[in-house]
């Protein structure tokens, strides 16, 4: 189930069959409770609907394909859906983007995303540690440029958050 609707008024068959597979905006003539279950990384759903209102939610898995995944499948190189609404992605790994641009990756925490005027190359700021600003590809990737320092790190692949990287320049490992 993608969302939960309950209306003050019973739908004719025209209705039901011209709206039930569109997202609502939750103001629309008559809609009382109005909960999209796949906007959110938790598990509570808030009403968009006349009622104000908050659900919880228990052993929900998101709907795939669903907004905001329309944008995000247009900016990555995804190779494979789980599913549950985690991706992976070539070069980042497996990625759950519900509050797109902010990403969640498993290798390198919070993400917020975007892609250079080539399309190609992730723009990435890395909300844990001190990292800011970084950059790779699928062509440059384990090679991440950092913007702050103006320095090519690498990327120890296989490895979980906090992310590993070597600094060539220092002949260190650094990590968040």
């Amino acid at each position: 189930m993608s969302e939960f609707r309950i209306w003050s008024r019973v739908l004719s068959g025209t209705e039901i069959n011209s709206r039930h597979d569109l997202r609502l905006g939750g103001n629309e003539p008559g809609l009382h409770l109005y909960l999209p279950l796949n906007r959110r990384l938790d598990f509570l759903a808030d009403s968009i609907g006349s009622y104000s209102g908050t659900a919880t939610v228990f052993e929900a898995q998101r709907v795939p394909m669903e907004l905001p995944w329309t944008e995000f499948l247009q900016h990555y190189s995804i190779v494979t859906d789980a599913g549950t609404g985690w991706w992976r992605d070539e070069a980042l790994g497996w990625l759950y983007g519900d509050y797109f641009p902010w990403i969640f990756s498993q290798t390198f925490g919070w993400l917020w995303t975007a892609h250079a005027s080539d399309g190609e190359t992730y723009i990435l700021y890395f909300m844990d540690g001190d990292r800011g600003w970084m950059q790779t590809s699928t062509e440059l990737y384990p090679w991440f440029h950092h913007t702050k320092e103006n320095q090519w790190l690498w990327h120890r692949s296989g490895t979980a958050w906090p992310a590993r990287f070597y600094d060539p320049a220092s002949g260190e490992w650094v990590s968040d």
